[in-house]
Parts: C-alpha cells; structure tokens; sequence
C-alpha cells in the first residue's frame, strides 16, 4: 500500500463503486471476485475480475463477453 501502480485490469472501463464476493463458484472452482459498475461507453454496466492475492497477475477480468 505504498501507492505503486501494480496493474491495469481493464483499460478506459471506469469502474465505480467496487464489491467482493467471496467464494464463487467459477470453472470448478471457489473464487474470489471484484465486482463494479462501470461508466465507460465500451463497458457500461457490470464487470467481473478474479482474485489472485497469490499470483503474478492480482486481477483477472472474468466477465462474460455476452
């Protein structure tokens, strides 16, 4: 928490109002999720990353391209 950018999880969506669900059901798997609404124009309503506290990649977007 020192203030270093560590990753851009998905670029120009502007999230807002960020939630986490713990233990979701996701390909087999329990997981934890960060969910939030977004405001961009290219991603306008909600948007799904996987957690990763463990991994080299924190965050990966796990929203359904639908």
């Amino acid at each position: 928490m020192d203030g270093k950018q560590l990753q851009v999880a998905s670029d120009g969506v502007r999230p807002d109002n960020v939630d986490v669900l713990y233990g979701f059901p996701l390909g087999g798997a329990k997981v934890d999720l960060a969910i939030a609404a977004c405001r961009s124009p290219k991603a306008l309503g909600l948007k799904f990353w996987r957690i990763d506290a463990a991994g080299a990649r924190p965050l990966t977007d796990v929203t359904d391209a639908a």
